[in-house]
């Protein structure tokens, strides 16, 4: 109780107080402006589908059944070598051996 009794009353503090607190609100409000502002870039395209169009898919198809590999056809559509073997694993295409 003491403490609080020395502590509670100090003017000099109160003022220091609420410019922190003055602070804190107005970055807090710069914070909000900074989120809230778009990019001028163009949005980034995840998904394979959205970059890729079905006839591209069966050009990657085709392509590496005639004997391109993975890595080729990753750098050839701009996408990972792990996008290529979802592509041809969701479309059930026969993965060939290393080496071949």
């Amino acid at each position: 109780m003491d403490l609080l009794s020395a502590y509670s009353k100090r003017l000099d503090l109160v003022s220091s107080l609420v410019n922190a607190m003055d602070l804190l609100r107005s970055e807090e409000r710069w914070a909000a402006l900074r989120r809230s502002v778009r990019s001028d870039c163009a949005p980034r395209v995840w998904r394979i589908s959205d970059r890729l169009d079905e006839a591209a898919v069966s050009t990657l198809i085709a392509s590496y059944r005639s004997g391109v590999t993975a890595v080729e056809l990753a750098k050839r559509f701009d996408i990972s070598k792990s996008s290529v073997k979802r592509i041809l694993r969701e479309r059930s295409v026969r993965r060939r051996a290393l080496g071949r």
